[in-house]
């Protein structure tokens, strides 16, 4: 009768689910779709001027910031965006904009800069499609919605040296390397 017992038990076991399943009747139905396609975001800058406060084009490898300065730097920005609801944050890489050594004077230099860096885009041609929002400005970033298809920015960064440090020694003779200085287009959602 134990044995009896035992192995009724050992049925009932496997009968209430010993394997941890138990199934119901069920079904599939297919869904509407199609194929999806990934867009994409590339950008290619073109040849850049730097200006000073007066307009006139400098050669930024000789140029000696002072303070009262404001120095620009103008490129245009070839972007190819291809997205529904593609959304981007233009900004200066100041990571770029670093001290060339670890000199307190390097350092001064390179946070003053850093903090009055600034930058702007205007959009100034499309390659195809029709005319979409004019400027887009901002000073740290912008985040704007990109236009579909080939669009040309005219991208302005500026730096400025406040007149307000001319009394403030700490930076004099600093020097900061410029030449790794850039933008980013970064997609966000």
């Amino acid at each position: 009768m134990i044995k009896g017992f035992i192995a009724g038990a050992a049925v009932a076991a496997l009968l209430l689910g010993g394997s941890g399943t138990f199934a119901l009747w069920n079904d599939t139905a297919a869904v509407a779709g199609a194929d999806i396609t990934a867009g994409t975001l590339t950008v290619k800058a073109g040849e850049g001027v730097w200006t000073d406060q007066t307009e006139a084009a400098i050669n930024i490898a000789d140029y000696r910031i002072v303070p009262g300065d404001t120095l620009t730097y103008q490129t245009l920005l070839d972007v190819e965006a291809l997205g529904d609801n593609i959304k981007a944050l233009l900004s200066v890489d100041k990571g770029q904009l670093t001290a060339n050594s670890d000199s307190a004077e390097d350092k001064a230099l390179e946070k003053i800069l850093k903090e009055y860096t600034d930058v702007s885009a205007v959009e100034v041609s499309r390659h195809e499609g029709p005319a979409g929002p004019a400027p887009v400005r901002g000073d740290q970033s912008i985040d704007f919605e990109l236009l579909q298809g080939s669009v040309q920015y005219q991208v302005i960064v500026t730096i400025k040296f406040p007149a307000e440090y001319e009394d403030d020694d700490a930076a004099k003779t600093g020097s900061v390397n410029l030449s790794e200085l850039g933008v980013k287009l970064t997609q966000h959602l």
